[in-house]
């Protein structure tokens, strides 16, 4: 769990380097994922997975919960192999769209407007 300062400055900063810090160390990097994709236009969002991939550190995975909830579970471990393969198209069908659309960092979305400004600069 990390908290991050609202207000920019030295201490907004310092947390920004404890959260890329957190990112780097963690053994496991699993994106929660709607079906549209919404992830890759959040600002801070972006920001995390951008310094997982800087990291090098092990695998990046997705999950998205709207999908297992279709087939009545909440583990991916639960499905079938016929559902997981199912599973596994419907994912890379919402990656795709992703991809497709593009990721425009610059214009990517946050709750606060005033956090975008440190974070494009970092």
């Amino acid at each position: 769990m990390v908290s991050i300062a609202q207000h920019p400055g030295d201490e907004q900063s310092a947390d920004l380097n404890q959260l890329t810090e957190a990112i780097y160390g963690a053994a496991e990097f699993k994106i929660i994922l709607d079906k549209e994709g919404k992830y890759f236009t959040r600002i801070w969002c972006l920001f995390e997975i951008a310094n997982r991939i800087k990291s090098k550190r092990g695998q990046i995975s997705a999950v998205i919960p709207e999908i297992l909830s279709e087939y009545g579970v909440s583990q991916f471990d639960h499905l079938t192999m016929p559902q997981r393969k199912k599973y596994w198209r419907n994912t890379a069908q919402v990656l795709e769209a992703v991809i497709n659309n593009g990721i425009d960092v610059s214009m990517a979305e946050a709750t606060y407007e005033k956090d975008r400004v440190p974070i494009l600069k970092w």
